[in-house]
């Protein structure tokens, strides 16, 4: 197996050095290829090989492990820093936002303490509507809110906001609806499950309450979905790499919940019977 990687070509006449794609056997690139830091040794993260390419490597980097808390990329073994928004560490003092090691995963251990592994769309190929052609990658995101000033301190002051929670998860300052589960109606974050998403588009009708990170044999832990009629797949194209929780359903046992919002049980994976509560059909 090979990888494409750049190279710096000789000097030109003007003294400038081109950069040219050559394929690299897998066994002459130097360090352990990753997709994570818990593939990695002791005190190394999971870095980019290069500015311009996908691969990762195992790499030494800053002394803090994903989940940490931190003010500058260089602090992190990943050399990412970011708060809940993705945003970097920004501001001192009480304007400063509070940032952690971040690092791309897989399913949520794959992350540090108070963290979760999130579904980011990088790319969308320019076309909105079209999840099928979406670039995803899963990346570690802390459940801190990114200023004290926006963390809730109680069940009413989350209810006071009249933004579809109930309760406060007072640890990390998060608003919440606590009866909430996978495939819940929602207009925003704060009406699912802690930490959860609130997924919009044609094929989840009213809003469709998910959490991201699961791993489809886990049964208990921060790998396994919330509530006990939810089930970790994963859609081929819109959430390639990581799985998502779904509301569980069985054709001919039990039925969708949101039926009447035109919610049927479907298959999401080829070979697959249905299983999923999802309007429609196509991407």
């Amino acid at each position: 197996m090979a990888r494409c990687l750049e190279y710096q070509t000789p000097a030109l006449t003007d003294g400038r050095r081109p950069l040219i794609g050559m394929c690299t056997p897998e066994t002459k690139i130097a360090g352990t290829i990753c997709q994570r830091e818990a593939m990695c040794p002791p005190g190394q993260g999971c870095v980019l090989y290069g500015a311009r390419t996908s691969l990762k490597i195992c790499r030494a980097g800053g002394a803090k492990s994903l989940g940490t808390a931190c003010t500058a990329a260089a602090e992190c073994r990943s050399g990412e820093c970011y708060d809940r928004d993705f945003l970097v560490s920004a501001g001192t003092g009480a304007n400063a936002n509070r940032a952690y090691c971040s690092g791309a995963c897989q399913v949520n251990s794959d992350c540090g303490p108070d963290q979760s592994c999130a579904r980011l769309v990088v790319g969308n190929n320019g076309t909105v509507d079209d999840p099928l052609d979406d670039l995803v990658v899963g990346y570690c995101k802390t459940m801190f809110v990114a200023h004290l000033s926006m963390a809730c301190a109680t069940d009413a002051g989350c209810v006071a906001l009249q933004n579809g929670s109930d309760t406060c998860d007072v640890t990390h300052g998060l608003c919440y609806r606590k009866a909430a589960v996978p495939g819940s109606a929602c207009t925003g974050d704060t009406a699912c499950p802690v930490d959860g998403t609130c997924t919009m588009g044609p094929r989840f009708e009213g809003g469709y309450c998910q959490t991201f990170g699961c791993d489809q044999a886990a049964t208990s832990g921060v790998n396994a979905c919330p509530g006990t009629n939810s089930i970790c797949t994963q859609r081929g194209g819109p959430d390639e790499p990581i799985s998502g929780c779904y509301e569980k359903c069985t054709l001919g046992g039990s039925a969708c919940s949101r039926a009447s919002m035109g919610y049927m049980c479907q298959t999401v994976t080829l070979a697959a019977p249905p299983n999923v509560c999802l309007v429609g059909g196509g991407a």
